[in-house]
């Protein structure tokens, strides 16, 4: 009997094939080699900086067109207990994008980091502080920040995350050349201190495997069209309030893009000392 029944689409070809043992040995072979090098890969920073990561002369570059620039992106940053240094990383990222017709709002959710962003605000014109009556849940505030944004898109930031600098840029242009475009999200990868690991390259848009899993997660974006057709997060909605966006918004979008770039750097947290399980000592009687 076949081990697996494949099938074949694309190149001329289409049908199912029966596959033995050696043949699902080479299939698993060639998806290792030619599906996730980068994931594999122990210098994928380095490949990220020399091959991925858009260069100085390619940011400004960016910042001279003028196409992309009619589209307004609202980014929405829930402020949390991180690390006040985490948080400046985070709206240094927004705030240095190539494509600079942006609004950032910091959501206040506690008394964390409230000072800071009071400052950033003075600052910047740009950033606005907004601070909802039901403080203190995040899937809660970021849907009054959601409704209080004026863009054309909405972009979700975890506090503490970084964005690479042409995030913004890219989903500019791919706005521009779909206008029907209602919803992007990007591949990304995890800031381990200084450095970046384990990339996420995801699929193009799959409804159903949204069902069982967030694989959309970062950089998730969605049209003004479309969030006011939809419910926005509420408290009911705890940590999974962009899991839940993604799924309604993707109900209603004429057009749901993956921009094939690694945009979103989500920053890796250790788990607080209290959570950490320590070996006990038994002692024999």
């Amino acid at each position: 009997l076949p081990a697996v029944v494949v099938s074949v689409e694309g190149s001329g070809a289409a049908g199912f094939f029966e596959a033995d043992a050696d043949d699902v040995e080479d299939l698993r072979g060639w998806w290792a080699f030619n599906a996730t090098p980068a994931s594999c890969c122990p210098h994928y920073m380095d490949w990220y900086k020399r091959d991925h990561e858009a260069s100085r002369r390619e940011l400004a570059m960016q910042s001279e067109e003028g196409g992309p620039d009619d589209v307004l992106f609202s980014v929405v940053v829930p402020i949390t207990d991180v690390p006040a240094e985490h948080l400046a990383e985070t709206i240094r990222s927004v705030l240095g994008q190539s494509h600079r017709r942006l609004e950032l709002l910091l959501v206040r959710t506690s008394q964390d980091n409230l000072e800071a962003a009071r400052r950033c605000c003075r600052e910047d014109p740009r950033i606005r502080l907004v601070d909802p009556p039901d403080g203190g849940d995040v899937a809660a505030c970021v849907g009054t920040g959601i409704r209080l944004s004026f863009g054309d898109y909405v972009v979700l930031v975890e506090c503490g995350d970084v964005l690479a600098l042409d995030a913004l840029y890219c989903y500019a242009r791919e706005a521009t050349e779909h206008p029907d475009c209602d919803m992007l999200y990007s591949d990304e990868d995890v800031l381990v201190g200084c450095e970046l690991q384990r990339p996420c390259f995801k699929p193009d848009w799959d409804p159903d495997l949204l069902l069982g899993m967030n694989y959309v997660s970062h950089l998730l974006c969605v049209s003004r069209d479309v969030l006011e057709q939809v419910d926005l997060p509420g408290p009911e909605f705890g940590g999974a309030y962009d899991h839940h966006l993604a799924l309604v918004a993707g109900e209603v979008a004429r057009r749901v893009s993956h921009v094939p770039r690694v945009l979103y750097h989500a920053r890796s947290v250790p788990a607080p000392a209290e959570a950490r399980v320590e070996p006990s000592v038994i002692e024999a009687g």
